[in-house]
């Protein structure tokens, strides 16, 4: 009995471990480029296979996303970034809990520095035709 007892104490304290261990910050620099979630949400794909899969939440001060047009603007409204651009950033992932956005989920991402080094192609798209459709 003893010996259960035991193996119970250790199963929570390995548990409780796990969790505390999930709700720490993890920190993420590097490259990637700037994808579309809808809803004025921006994800990013992580140079080197790793991706981000949600949302950014938080962007840093005087930088907000444009539900409208899946945009980054500043606070003059000037668009930053946009789908297909390439940024290198700083960020945070934490594990997030009790808050409604929809910008994020179980984790969420919080961009703490970025820097554009590429932009997205901006050639007009082709309108709808009868040859195109």
């Amino acid at each position: 009995m003893i010996g259960i007892a035991i193996l119970a104490v250790v199963a929570s304290g390995g548990i409780a471990a796990l969790q505390f261990a999930r709700s720490l910050p993890r920190p993420i620099n590097g490259t990637g480029t700037i994808l579309a979630y809808g809803f004025g949400c921006l994800g990013i794909d992580m140079d080197g296979g790793e991706r981000l899969d949600q949302p950014i939440a938080d962007w840093p001060a005087g930088y907000s996303s444009y539900a409208v047009r899946d945009v980054l603007v500043d606070t003059s409204g000037q668009v930053i970034l946009r789908p297909g651009d390439r940024v290198s950033i700083t960020a945070t992932i934490r594990y997030a809990h009790g808050d409604i956005d929809p910008c994020f989920a179980a984790e969420r991402i919080s961009i703490e520095a970025f820097e554009v080094i590429g932009r997205a192609s901006e050639s007009p798209r082709p309108s709808p035709s009868p040859s195109n459709l």
